[in-house]
């Protein structure tokens, strides 16, 4: 088990009819070196550990007694195995029993023990990888370059409501730019070196329970190596309705917005950057309008508690508080943001 050179992280929660392709994303993969998959399913209500199950039997050597190992404690079952045709891939799955988010328990410790690797991969259970070959790419970049400590590529999304695909909106970046402008990296398509994501734990904790982790992660290992992009296509980001970036709840969207926004206040403040951060708080307070607007839904007092604590709070923001907080406010300024707002 120590001997894996990349060890991926899946998180899924209800994602049946889309576990199978993200699965067959892991399994394609074609690698001179042994990786280890982890998914870890948050017990989904919708039928989606049966299907996993199904795969891992199809597909997985449950037979081998020198590899496949069972093992079940209060908290999960976990099934280890070797692919059947791809003996470098190994798949870890934790079926847990109960839903640990919902209650605010980690499930760090599930993944962490198959950590001892040099890199770490991230996917979740509803988007997928193309590109049979972007594990192998990143390593082979990551190890001829000591001095970055993070790879990530570009990605179409697929819209599944609508059936639109678009090329995403990845590219170079750099700290400041995450920090101040917007978060250009695909969470699907990275890769980086353990030790820097050990090093951040350490040094931060973050509350559970935040949307939107993987910029502090991105910030942290931006602030402490190179991060570079790979102009290819290696996975498909999928839009889903109530995803946490895309949720339909418009306070949970906002409540999302606000969490990102701290996230990079902490960064900001911590490293000395709150000065060139102000432009950033206006840039927040400004969407959190843009999407009452657009949704046509009273957010005001949302704003202004966020804008009071920010010491934000003018007098035009709280007029446009006041305003925004009828029906005849938000439909007259919904004009003036015709745009979707950039989450990252």
């Amino acid at each position: 088990m120590n001997n894996f050179k990349v060890h991926v992280v899946c998180m899924t929660y209800n994602h049946s009819p889309y576990i199978v392709e993200t699965l067959n994303g892991f399994t394609v993969q074609k690698t001179s070196f042994p990786y280890v998959c982890v998914v870890i399913d948050d017990d989904s209500t919708d039928g989606e550990q049966e299907v996993i199950k199904r795969y891992i039997k199809e597909n997985f050597d449950l037979d081998d007694p020198t590899v496949a190992r069972n093992e079940e404690t209060d908290d999960y079952i976990l099934t280890f195995a070797k692919h059947k045709t791809n003996h470098n891939c190994f798949f870890a799955v934790y079926y847990l029993k109960y839903n640990h988010y919902s209650i605010k328990k980690s499930k760090n410790p599930y993944y962490e023990r198959w950590t001892q690797t040099k890199y770490r991969a991230l996917c979740e259970g509803d988007d997928y990888w193309t590109d049979p070959y972007k594990l192998q790419k990143q390593v082979d970049y990551l190890e001829s370059h000591p001095e970055c400590g993070m790879v990530y590529t570009q990605a179409k999304q697929y819209d599944q409501e609508t059936g639109e695909i678009f090329k995403g909106t990845a590219g170079q970046t750099n700290f400041m730019d995450l920090l101040c402008i917007s978060n250009k990296v695909m969470t699907l398509t990275v890769m980086f070196r353990t030790a820097l994501y050990s090093k951040c734990l350490k040094e931060f904790t973050l509350p559970i329970g935040y949307k939107c982790y993987d910029i502090h992660f991105w910030l942290y290992i931006s602030k402490h190596s190179d991060i570079h992009y790979i102009d290819e296509i290696t996975a498909v980001y999928r839009i889903l309705k109530n995803s946490a970036s895309h949720n339909s709840d418009t306070t949970k969207l906002a409540a999302f917005i606000i969490d990102l926004y701290e996230i990079r206040f902490f960064y900001a403040n911590h490293y000395g950057y709150t000065d060139l951060f102000k432009d950033y708080t206006k840039k927040t307070i400004n969407d959190l309008f843009r999407l009452s607007a657009q949704r046509n839904t009273n957010i005001s007092y949302m704003i202004f508690l966020f804008a009071k604590k920010k010491k934000a709070l003018s007098f035009p923001v709280l007029l446009k508080c006041l305003f925004y907080s009828t029906r005849i406010g938000r439909c007259y300024h919904r004009r003036k943001y015709p745009d979707t707002i950039t989450m990252y």
